[in-house]
């Protein structure tokens, strides 16, 4: 592994029910080294954003979650974790060779319409400070199906045409991950470039808020995170929940 801390403290299961939540009881009772990683061949009941399930192919995938303890950002700012996450998992599929990429917000990254990856991040708060975060990824590596109802996923194999190493992949994923971090740690901000590639910036496109659906143009990401859509009648920020994209 050719990082500084980022999976220099490696923990392969072969089955858990989810990574974020075995990281998070590894914390209750541990010390436990930023940089940790928590990887598993399968999970039985990985989640996403909106409490959402991660399908993922046994041994196919890469089912992970990360440690950090990024105290040094406010907690006002802690998206800016989010979008660092985000531009690392771009930089890993672009490294990979696959063109067209994208991040959906808040943090899905998406090769043209389709999605590719998944991230869930947990912040742990104490005394007005993140005490830790643990940074829930999950990427499509070598799957080449998927079940009926999701019906807008690819994969590194579907979009390269060849097969990849999982533990490879893994390496390199880390490494995107710690320059990112690093970066944010130095005082770097991630705004502009998370901007630049954000899926439907500035074009004009069919949303829905509310069981309503209405016009709108993405026109930035509030300091908090929430979605700042421009409609034909007014500006609206919007959180996770609360709208949907068609």
């Amino acid at each position: 592994m050719n990082t500084l801390f980022t999976g220099q403290v490696l923990i392969k299961l072969a089955q858990t029910d989810s990574t974020n939540k075995f990281a998070s009881e590894l914390l209750a009772g541990n010390r436990v080294f930023e940089g940790t990683v928590i990887t598993s061949n399968q999970q039985t009941s990985g989640r996403g954003q909106r409490g959402q399930a991660w399908n993922s192919e046994k041994g196919k995938n890469l089912t992970f979650s990360t440690i950090f303890k990024p105290g040094f950002l406010p907690i006002a700012g802690q998206f800016k974790l989010s979008k660092s996450i985000a531009l690392a998992t771009a930089d890993f599929v672009v490294l990979s060779g696959v063109a067209g990429v994208t991040l959906k917000w808040p943090n899905d990254v998406y090769v043209h319409e389709r999605k590719i990856a998944g991230i869930l991040i947990e912040n742990q708060v104490k005394n007005g400070q993140i005490q830790y975060s643990i940074v829930g990824i999950g990427i499509n590596i070598n799957q080449l199906t998927f079940p009926e109802e999701v019906t807008n996923a690819t994969s590194l194999k579907i979009e390269a045409g060849k097969e990849f190493s999982l533990d490879e992949c893994l390496k390199l994923m880390c490494e995107c991950l710690e320059k990112r971090y690093l970066e944010l740690r130095s005082g770097k901000s991630p705004d502009e470039e998370y901007l630049s590639k954000l899926f439907r910036f500035g074009q004009w496109n069919n949303y829905k808020s509310n069981e309503t659906i209405f016009q709108g143009k993405i026109i930035g990401v509030s300091i908090g995170g929430k979605l700042i859509i421009e409609t034909l009648t007014e500006f609206k920020q919007f959180d996770i929940k609360e709208v949907a994209f068609l």
